[in-house]
């Protein structure tokens, strides 16, 4: 209903999208450290494993936001009735929650099934980490393009 607003700002489509993103972030990271740390403190893993149990994380949230944004700015309903059509049906919301429970489940699940004999946790969250920053630089550039385009287009 009042996408004009922060469309009609004398700033860039992706400093809007940025500053959505900076929002994502700064709620969403200090829990994600907080309960790391807990983690850390509690299992006293080896020290590559403890850096690993607070960066994996982080590049899960950095994942999580830019796919929810990717997928706002992708599947934008601008024709709803009330204010709660957007939040319960919509079509972001819902790969966002569904699509973080899923990709966890996923890989929990390959790990323990099929890889925990061949590979050590340390090896498989480091390279799940670099998949994380390799699909979260993909949906970063595609905001700075197409999906600044397409947010500037609504």
């Amino acid at each position: 209903k009042n996408i004009w607003i922060p469309q009609s700002l004398p700033v860039r489509p992706l400093t809007v999208l940025l500053a959505k993103l900076s929002v994502q972030l700064i709620l969403s990271v200090p829990p994600f450290l907080f309960v790391s740390a807990c983690g850390v403190i509690v299992l006293r893993p080896e020290p590559l494993m403890g850096t690993l149990m607070i960066l994996f994380p982080l590049t899960f949230a950095l994942l999580s936001a830019l796919t929810g944004l990717a997928s706002g700015v992708r599947f934008a309903n601008l024709n709803w009735t009330n204010e709660m059509f957007p939040v319960k049906q919509g079509a972001p919301v819902f790969i966002a929650v569904f699509g973080g429970m899923a990709y966890g489940a996923v890989f929990v699940m390959l790990y323990l099934l099929l890889l925990v004999q061949f590979l050590s946790p340390v090896v498989y969250l480091s390279v799940l980490g670099v998949l994380n920053l390799i699909a979260s630089a993909v949906l970063f550039f595609w905001m700075r393009g197409s999906g600044s385009r397409r947010f500037a287009d609504l």
